[in-house]
């Protein structure tokens, strides 16, 4: 339990940004599911499908975490492990926005405590769906902290956790776009609350 409150999820904000999918690539996005290092050498495009103006937050969120050149440059402060940022264009209405990154994150973690977390396996066995989660402390014990300042659950891929430490280092600059969650405070409804 001493990692529930140290370790975050975030939501997009949809008063100060708006959110994204895939847009028209030639690169295969699906590679970012893998949560395992890439290589890109070609663009990778988004776009925001509403007509209002666009809200350019520093956080974009979906389909990945995508995050402006400002706060990219405060995350590679504090993660020295397991992810990459690649430049990501963001299209709207005939314009685009070129200084955001994707993050792919490939520090997969087994970081879920089964006993405390509730939570269903799939019929395969391979996936969970989880209600509410409580990390893992022996199993993150093991990991040196500059090596878990962000990973993906091994549970539940599509979750990235940020370390405490990252995110009041946004905090401090004010990042828009996006709300923290701790992982005692996050259940299935979190992003609706």
């Amino acid at each position: 339990m001493k990692y529930d409150g140290m370790y975050y999820d975030l939501i997009l904000d949809y008063d100060t940004s708006s959110s994204v999918s895939w847009a028209g690539n030639t690169y295969r996005v699906a590679n970012f599911d893998k949560y395992k290092p890439i290589i890109v050498n070609e663009k990778i495009y988004v776009k925001i499908d509403d007509d209002e103006e666009p809200l350019l937050g520093d956080f974009l969120s979906l389909p990945k975490n995508i995050w402006s050149k400002r706060a990219k440059e405060i995350i590679e402060e504090y993660v020295p492990f397991g992810s990459q940022f690649f430049p990501i264009i963001v299209k709207h209405r005939g314009k685009e926005y070129s200084d955001y990154f994707i993050l792919n994150c490939h520090n997969e973690i087994k970081a879920m405590h089964e006993g405390r977390s509730d939570f269903t396996m799939s019929r395969s066995g391979l996936s969970y769906f989880i209600n509410s989660l409580s990390l893992d402390e022996e199993m993150l014990d093991k990991i040196p902290e500059e090596q878990r300042m962000i990973f993906v659950m091994e549970e539940k891929a599509a979750m990235v956790l940020y370390h405490e430490k990252l995110v009041k280092a946004l905090e401090a600059e004010n990042v828009t776009g996006v709300s923290f969650v701790k992982v005692n405070d996050w259940s299935i409804g979190s992003s609706f609350d």
